[in-house]
């Protein structure tokens, strides 16, 4: 039995604001919206709106950053292997397993936060 195919929305995703309401944030890319954030104090549904619509390039990114200092370490050797850069790794490879479904998040686990 194979592995479903990971195929999020396409990017890019854009941020607007819907002035209707109590106004909220629409995250939306050309197939339509993404995720609506209603409004809370304090800014924060302001923090999530530009971390939801950052979403594809931050995950590309990353895939990016882990394959390229991957191929480093094995061709040249390069590369940093202490214990707080081998945490990092991990935490980076769980995070690309959440993003594509292959990693559940649990409720009250590590990465729930």
């Amino acid at each position: 039995m194979s592995e479903p195919e990971f195929s999020p929305t396409k990017a890019p995703w854009r941020l607007r604001y819907n002035h209707q309401g109590n106004g909220q944030f629409v995250v939306e890319s050309d197939e339509g919206m993404i995720a609506e954030i209603c409004p809370q104090p304090n800014q924060i549904s302001d923090a999530n709106a530009h971390l939801i619509s950052a979403a594809p390039k931050l995950y590309q990114a990353l895939k990016e950053f882990l394959l390229s200092s991957e191929e480093a370490l094995m061709k040249d050797g390069i590369g940093c292997e202490c214990e707080r850069c081998e945490k990092a790794r991990q935490e980076a490879y769980r995070a690309i397993g959440f993003a594509e479904g292959k990693t559940t998040l649990k409720e009250g686990g590590p990465g729930s936060a």
